[in-house]
């Protein structure tokens, strides 16, 4: 198990020496809209970087790893402007939108910790109470957190979070994908792919809860029942 933790930390620094080109590799959506949603980008400048977030086993953020964002062309705020764009209702798209956050992390710690061993256990009680299980510093947050039961699979997950702020109200999207073998794959069209499956998977999110509010005071305007 010693083997299998050192192989994902060796993983996870391939990833960390590699991750200024990732965005570079996003592919815009295809313009459908005429008008371009305005994104000002007020996330906090650490956020950009790469970063390996702890290096003690004591500390909740071990085994998570910051993928950076350099503003490449196009780079992850390109690709959910363009998306937003396409999306927003078209009242919305003149509205002041700021990006609070957006990280996108691997997080390891569950592997680098032997945790893979007890994953399916014999006892059918000790297995639920171990999906119950927090990797992180909470299950939803910006560092990469997650929890047990949200992947099927023993390789370390790629989280997505991020806050937009559409005319105050700011709007909380969350993504989890499982690396699986695309992680190998990192330097061809598998990664690129699911790099860019994971910035639009965060625009869908914002888009279903923006569009939700928006339907909803629609028809509260409209005197019809929420």
């Amino acid at each position: 198990m010693i083997q299998y933790g050192i192989l994902f930390l060796g993983v996870v620094l391939l990833v960390g020496c590699d991750a200024e080109r990732f965005d570079s590799a996003l592919s815009l959506p295809a313009q459908k809209s005429v008008n371009e949603v305005s994104i000002t980008d007020l996330r906090p400048s650490n956020q950009k970087l790469a970063n390996t977030m702890s290096f003690s086993m004591a500390d909740c953020q071990y085994g998570s790893y910051q993928l950076a964002d350099h503003y490449e062309t196009p780079g992850r705020v390109s690709v959910l402007t363009r998306y937003l764009s396409n999306e927003l209702p078209e009242n919305y798209q003149d509205k002041v939108v700021n990006l609070r956050n957006f990280t996108i992390h691997v997080n390891a710690f569950a592997q680098l910790t032997a945790l893979p061993s007890v994953a399916y256990p014999n006892d059918d009680q000790t297995e639920t109470s171990l999906l119950d299980v927090v990797i992180g510093c909470s299950n939803d947050d910006l560092m990469g957190g997650y929890s047990l039961a949200e992947v099927d699979d023993l390789f370390p997950p790629l989280v997505a979070v991020a806050d937009l702020e559409v005319d105050g109200k700011v709007y909380h999207a969350r993504v989890i994908r499982s690396l699986d073998a695309r992680l190998w794959g990192r330097k061809n069209s598998k990664w690129d792919a699911l790099m860019s499956d994971v910035v639009l998977a965060i625009g869908a999110e914002l888009i279903a809860e923006i569009t939700a509010e928006h339907l909803a005071s629609t028809h509260t305007n409209a005197g019809l029942p929420g």
